[in-house]
């Protein structure tokens, strides 16, 4: 129906003739024609809209690490500025897992103690489903969702011998057929990677290599191909930092602070520094064109609760009001829409047992 819509109205005159139509139809198309990328959007015109039924959430995935359950999922409302709790966990993952969205739905992989997991959330239901298992189980990986499928890249398994246990297989869910197939090898080897899409190329950043030296490798898997390449290199090498998109460009935020720019034509640049950042298992979102940097662990092994905004335009970050209910180290956070009927239980922060 979509498609006929639009086909239709491109014969007509104005879609023709004003550029302006012809952008935010385009927008509308790539919108609703791909959901793998849809929290990637940042257009004021491609901004999702509160509705009566729907609102746009920060979804935090608490695990093993946190002063509260670690079956928690809690997430932030950006109309209402509150936190909401969602349809827990059904298993501890553990700490080190990755999720991703595809449409407004996210899938959890991996994580220290179920490693081989894949989870479900349907963000219209409130629930959460297993998949099948991953081939190869593993924790500090990348994962992605491109066109109809979602990708697990490099990571780490602890029951390999010694020497292997940094991963190079990348995996491939078919989310139609709900089934993995063996996708391709990372050229490098690396775990604690970040990892974006620019077009149907996954990019992957940094990590520690099977030596335990940082890397500076900004390795380019084609999905079209299956095919993974050394593309470039970080200006210093790195490990456990956060990407997200703004507008075809990708930005990897490092764990001092460094925000780096990358597009696939004209490379790395750094564009600014967050001063005082210094953590580790932070959270990264993109938010109407902004970066949202949530929570972490500070170098003296302090946890963080605060939310922090940095513009790429600007090239500067400020402190939000708003925080997490608890400090905690962020494993994984998402973007998407929650049907608004689920957002009825206001999370609370978690108190301290009495003392006898």
């Amino acid at each position: 129906m979509l498609i006929h819509s639009l086909a239709c109205s491109q014969q007509r005159g104005l879609l023709k003739e004003d550029i302006v139509c012809r952008v935010m139809l385009e927008e509308a198309k790539r919108y609703h024609m791909l959901p793998a990328r849809r929290q990637e959007f940042t257009s004021k015109r491609a901004s999702f809209r509160n509705s009566f039924d729907l609102e746009e959430v920060l979804v935090v995935l608490t695990g093993g690490s946190t002063q509260a359950k670690p079956t928690d999922v809690i997430c932030f409302s950006f109309r209402q500025n509150k936190w909401f709790q969602l349809a827990p966990l059904p298993y501890d993952p553990g700490v080190e897992f990755a999720a991703c969205t595809y449409a407004n739905n996210i899938y959890l992989s991996g994580g220290s103690r179920k490693w081989p997991k894949l989870f479900k959330y349907n963000s219209e239901s409130n629930d959460w489903r297993e998949c099948e298992q991953m081939a190869q189980g593993r924790s500090r990986h990348g994962m992605i969702a491109v066109r109809d499928s979602i990708y697990v890249l490099g990571g780490y398994n602890r029951n390999l011998p010694a020497g292997n246990k940094v991963l190079s297989s990348i995996e491939r869910y078919n989310i139609n057929t709900g089934k993995w197939a063996q996708s391709g090898e990372l050229p490098v080897p690396a775990e604690m990677i970040s990892a974006a899409v620019l077009g149907e190329k996954i990019f992957i950043f940094g990590g520690a290599q099977r030596n335990n030296r940082n890397s500076p490798a900004i390795q380019c898997y084609d999905t079209r191909i299956g095919q993974a390449t050394h593309f470039a290199d970080l200006p210093f090498a790195c490990r456990l930092t956060r990407t997200v998109v703004c507008d075809g460009h990708i930005f990897v935020i490092t764990t001092d602070g460094d925000v780096i720019e990358f597009s696939e034509e004209v490379g790395c640049r750094t564009i600014g520094k967050i001063e005082n950042f210094g953590r580790v298992h932070f959270g990264a979102v993109q938010y109407r064109g902004e970066v949202i940097l949530i929570g972490g662990k500070r170098r003296n092994d302090a946890e963080c609760d605060t939310m922090l905004s940095f513009d790429p335009l600007r090239a500067g970050a400020e402190t939000l009001p708003d925080k997490l209910p608890f400090p905690n180290v962020i494993d994984a956070c998402v973007k998407t829409v929650i049907n608004r009927y689920h957002l009825r239980q206001e999370y609370l922060k978690p108190t301290k047992p009495a003392k006898e």
